[in-house]
């Protein structure tokens, strides 16, 4: 996760975009939401997985993240289609 939190850090800004799109595990989600709680920043990312574990395995730990840091005023969409 640290390599990702740099990462991000580095090349983003408060209110940027993130695109994954092979979202695996969401592991850029998560590092995304660490750093709307280190800075207060606004970003906003769009996962895509085809693997047919995208929403019990990278939708739960988006959404178990999200909770843990209950970052206020937070709006959260949640949308799988599996092809």
């Amino acid at each position: 996760m640290t390599l990702i939190n740099e990462i991000l850090r580095a090349l983003t800004s408060k209110d940027d975009r993130i695109l994954d799109s092979f979202a695996g595990s969401g592991s850029t989600a998560h590092a995304t939401l660490n750093l709307h709680k280190e800075d207060g920043g606004n970003r906003k990312f769009i996962l895509i997985e085809m693997e047919d574990y995208a929403n019990d395995i990278t939708g739960e730990r988006v959404k178990r993240k999200d909770l843990e840091l209950k970052i206020k005023n937070r709006r959260c969409w949640w949308i799988f289609r599996f092809l």
